[in-house]
């Protein structure tokens, strides 16, 4: 699995907070995974990520160091945080798709129309932070033509800014509805990666309630709802159940 050398940081803290050095402990990381010190690696990365630094080759890094440790979970777990940064990278995806060759369940999709699937592909090609650059840049693009339109006295302009700028506006307002996709997706569904070898997912939020089904570590779902310390999953395949909080780390 290739290191990621180049540590691109969005801080939530300072750089130097409390005289704390990311980017020189990323670099000594670094040097202890390349001598195939994955432990001593994975414990300064940690380090990193629990001041709060978030970074698609910090997570990635992170994922490696799991990866190598045999913590199937935790590895998908990084490499699915590393690709919500950067869904079109695709390093990340294959060392994702190697994680996941080498889980226990391997569940089948519920079959989509070809639309969804489509679709569903778009918006995943950025995050929705791309999105809203896309926006931006589309939006200054058609109120350029759009003053061309208004401003110019030669007819000839005026009917190429109509012209260009009504293009523009289809595409402006097809990436808003993309952009709008986009946010709803990753922030208002919650996802999730069992940690723990197996969890036995109950039929409700109880111990004493029947189990519905068994998953095993490095299983992906969504968080549909929260009683307590349960949460309601629903696998990619449509089962839906319950399984205790301690057993996954949300994405």
């Amino acid at each position: 699995m290739i290191l990621r050398n180049v540590f691109i940081l969005i801080l939530l803290f300072s750089v130097n907070l409390w005289g704390f050095n990311a980017d020189q402990i990323f670099m000594k990381a670094n040097k202890l995974y390349q001598a195939k010190e994955y432990k001593e690696a994975l414990e300064l990365y940690l380090k990193i990520d629990k001041r709060g630094y978030a970074s698609e080759d910090l997570y990635y890094n992170i994922g490696n160091s799991y990866y190598r440790l045999e913590k199937l979970g935790y590895a998908i777990l990084y490499f699915e945080k590393a690709l919500k940064i950067s869904p079109g990278d695709e390093d990340i995806q294959y060392n994702l798709k190697l994680a996941r060759a080498k889980t226990v369940d391997k569940l089948e999709e519920t079959p989509k129309i070809f639309l969804t699937v489509w679709w569903e592909s778009l918006i995943t090609l950025n995050n929705y932070s791309g999105w809203a650059f896309l926006v931006i840049i589309f939006l200054v693009l058609f109120l350029v033509l759009l003053g061309f339109y208004f401003l110019s006295k030669r007819l000839l302009y005026k009917k190429y800014g109509f012209y260009f700028s009504s293009v523009l506006f289809s595409v402006l307002f097809f990436v808003v509805i993309v952009f709008y996709s986009s946010y709803e997706m990753e922030t208002k569904t919650d996802f999730g990666v069992l940690i723990n070898e197996m969890a036995i997912v109950k039929q409700a939020p109880d111990l004493q309630s029947s189990d519905a089904f068994i998953i095993h570590e490095g299983v992906k779902f969504s968080c549909e709802d929260r009683v307590g310390n349960w949460t309601k999953i629903k696998l990619i395949d449509g089962k839906i159940g319950w399984v205790e909080d301690s057993a996954f780390r949300k994405i």
